[in-house]
């Protein structure tokens, strides 16, 4: 299921982008690096408190008023290096930060002075009980799904450290289903690297397959200031 179909579905950016209480202004300069078929872009555009809105993507380009389609050249550091804004925001794409150091530098250099970085980074998954699903999950499958997703979290947040200031952890809370879950997994943004394979995926979710148990999704967020 690709994101505009899922998205039709579950709304899961919507409800992602409403937690986040976004402050915008009709000066500001914003940069989506969700790498969501423009979700997040459309989402801010709707807001209408934006002067201007660009998105940043690796393929898909489209040319949608009010949103400014910048293509990624050579590197994502790269292209990072040629945009000057007040707010950047990613929900679910910081595993497209790659190499990680040189894109935490560009973009600091791509936001003004007093500039803000918005990071929903993953969620973690729990059942009723508050047990940690990802976790379970990846104990039984031998594949460290949750594992991979705390240290990415941890050296993006000690990268940021490094550069900005007033570096904080959110989190957002939503209820949800086992089929959303899946659609968020099973995204270019988290398959590629967690999964690889649809075999992979399929057999990392196989346990819970069967069980009818209501879950909760706490999106880890990064919040971090350029001064």
């Amino acid at each position: 299921m690709n994101f505009t179909k899922a998205e039709e579905k579950f709304l899961t950016y919507l409800k992602i982008f409403d937690g986040l209480n976004i402050q915008g202004s009709k000066n500001l300069t914003v940069c989506d690096l969700s790498f969501n078929d423009y979700l997040t872009a459309k989402y801010l555009k709707d807001k209408r408190v934006f002067n201007t809105i660009y998105n940043v993507a690796f393929s898909q380009i489209k040319t949608i008023d009010g949103i400014f389609s910048v293509p990624v050249q050579s590197n994502l550091a790269f292209t990072l290096n040629k945009l000057k804004c007040d707010l950047i925001i990613s929900m679910g794409g910081t595993y497209k930060f790659q190499p990680l150091y040189d894109c935490v530098y560009s973009l600091h250099r791509a936001l003004n002075l007093a500039g803000r970085l918005i990071l929903v980074v993953y969620p973690d998954v729990y059942d009723e009980y508050g047990k940690d699903i990802l976790n379970g999950l990846s104990q039984i499958s031998q594949n460290a799904v949750k594992e991979k997703l705390n240290r990415w979290f941890v050296t993006l947040k000690n990268s940021l450290s490094n550069i900005f200031v007033d570096v904080k952890e959110e989190t957002i809370m939503q209820e949800t289903s086992l089929e959303e879950i899946k659609s968020i997994f099973g995204n270019e943004n988290f398959f590629n690297t967690l999964f690889k394979e649809q075999e992979i995926f399929d057999t990392f979710f196989k346990p819970i397959e069967t069980t009818n148990k209501k879950y909760t999704l706490s999106w880890r967020v990064i919040r971090a200031l350029k001064i």
